[in-house]
């Protein structure tokens, strides 16, 4: 017969594997997923919607199409007139595998990532 103590192991055990249902979507969310990862996932997730949106815009739902073309304006108006950068040191980018490019699309990188958040 297992001792009280091997017994109160095997409980504690059992308890760590199940879920608390009644907790919001968002701790459960934090209990699986750390925020780097979700920080990688919704940048893949913004980059894909952004392709859409050059490649192939029927895809994208048309309730959302509206608030993504009015970012894209802005980006224009922003390319043909660029914020002056500011004169302080800028920090190297850990990131070296992407460039930004002029019509990188920035406010409606933005605006998706704020979407998603």
């Amino acid at each position: 017969m297992a001792s009280s103590n091997e017994s109160e192991k095997r409980t504690t055990k059992k308890s760590s594997l199940l879920i608390d249902l009644t907790s919001t979507t968002e701790d459960i969310e934090k209990s699986f997923v750390s925020e780097k990862t979700t920080a990688i996932y919704n940048g893949i997730l913004v980059r894909f919607i952004v392709w859409l949106f050059d490649n192939h815009k029927n895809h994208i739902e048309p309730s959302i199409m509206d608030d993504l073309m009015d970012c894209h304006e802005k980006d224009k108006i922003e390319e043909l007139n660029p914020p002056i950068p500011k004169t302080s040191k800028k920090k190297k980018s850990k990131n070296k595998k992407r460039k930004k490019s002029d019509g990188d699309n920035e406010v409606l990188r933005n605006h998706l990532k704020n979407k998603i958040k």
